[in-house]
């Protein structure tokens, strides 16, 4: 435990996916360095828009003392996923029924999206107003 990082790393969130693949019914989900970043970009900010907006975090330090950045980021990569899911879905019919290969994931992702978003969100307001009691209270010590 000596060697634990105290902000999320492209390497712990890409081991986190890779572990959570068969769990989360997405096998073969794959990312690269530049999802990666992109979604640690975008969950910073999503942290930083909720409230109170003066506790802030950047991208490179994102802590890793709880799983509300980290949810924040998965959220992001499967925003991703979906982009790219929804940018390559084709409509075919066979016989009289028309279907789509990828609608299935991509009803999945949603809610997998929705599920990381609200605990995210839930996490982050009650971390912030924790820190914000704190400063708040600090001089009661």
């Amino acid at each position: 435990m000596g060697n634990h990082n105290p902000y999320l790393t492209t390497t712990e969130i890409r081991e986190y996916m890779q572990d959570r693949r068969v769990v989360e019914g997405l096998p073969g989900l794959v990312y690269d360095e530049k999802d990666l970043l992109t979604a640690m970009r975008r969950g910073a900010a999503a942290y930083n828009d909720e409230p109170p907006v003066f506790i802030k975090v950047s991208p490179d330090e994102m802590p890793n003392d709880s799983n509300a950045c980290l949810n924040a980021v998965i959220e992001q990569l499967y925003i991703i996923e979906l982009g790219r899911l929804t940018r390559n879905d084709i409509e075919y019919t066979a016989g009289d029924v028309m279907t789509s290969i990828d609608r299935p994931r991509i009803g999945h992702l949603k809610e997998l999206i929705k599920f990381h978003g609200e605990t995210f969100r839930t996490a982050a307001r009650l971390i912030k107003n924790q820190i914000n009691l704190q400063r708040g209270f600090r001089h009661f010590h």
